[in-house]
């Protein structure tokens, strides 16, 4: 796990994400200098956050209406205690990650959460109903604020390295999929039933299978407050 301090990694990924896109192969080195530095923000603040797990599940039994017995809740707290589990020293973190491996086992066949503690997560992650499957690969990074509906699929393409990584403020709609090594910009919204395989720009709606990029006129005022992403009332 990367030692760099929040305040750098968090000034490296500000300044990777305001740096434009070149060409060629100058471009992919860029694209993936930028990735690591938001790799490396997300690294940097999961450190801090993974040792408080009952602080992460009480706030997570509250972005979610105050119910425990949820499959949102029940799935985030497994989630939250696998990762709890990994800053832990060698023989607890041996001890803790069987019984983690046991839950997120039991939690997958009755929430339908495939979301292994690896993730990387900022905060107010909602998961809006979990009334289908949502599968996360270990390897996503998220920002503060994503909103997922159910019937979701963040993970690889074939043929290709990496995971895609999430902004903040970003919302994704029901059946949708994000694949490969894309950077999903801050406030971002993946329409129902899209199909993303490449960059999309903050602020920007993904729509189609592929997705198409469609600018916002206007940021959501939850987005702009700083509230947990959820579906615009005129989302498509």
């Amino acid at each position: 796990m990367s030692t760099a301090s929040p305040a750098n990694a968090s000034n490296a990924a500000a300044a990777a994400g305001s740096a434009p896109p070149a060409a060629g192969v100058g471009g992919r080195d860029d694209r993936a200098l930028r990735r690591a530095a938001l790799r490396a923000a997300a690294e940097a603040k999961a450190e801090q956050s993974r040792p408080r797990m009952w602080r992460n599940i009480r706030a997570d039994i509250r972005r979610h209406d105050g119910r425990i017995l949820t499959r949102s809740v029940l799935g985030l707290a497994v989630f939250r205690f696998g990762a709890w589990a990994l800053t832990r020293g060698p023989v607890v973190r041996a001890v803790a990650l069987r019984v983690y491996g046991v839950l997120e086992r039991l939690m997958r066949w009755v929430t339908g959460l495939h979301m292994h503690c690896t993730v990387l997560v900022g905060d107010d992650l909602h998961l809006i109903h979990v009334e289908g499957p949502i599968s996360i690969h270990p390897d996503v990074v998220m920002g503060d604020r994503v909103g997922i509906m159910h019937n979701v699929t963040i993970g690889l393409a074939p043929d290709q390295d990496g995971a895609p990584i999430l902004g903040t403020n970003v919302f994704i709609g029901t059946g949708a999929a994000i694949l490969g090594p894309v950077v999903v910009g801050d406030g971002a919204r993946i329409a129902a039933n899209s199909l993303v395989l490449q960059d999309v720009p903050p602020n920007c709606l993904a729509i189609g299978v592929p997705a198409r990029m469609v600018p916002r006129i206007a940021v959501g005022a939850a987005a702009a407050n700083g509230h947990a992403a959820s579906p615009p009332a005129n989302a498509p």
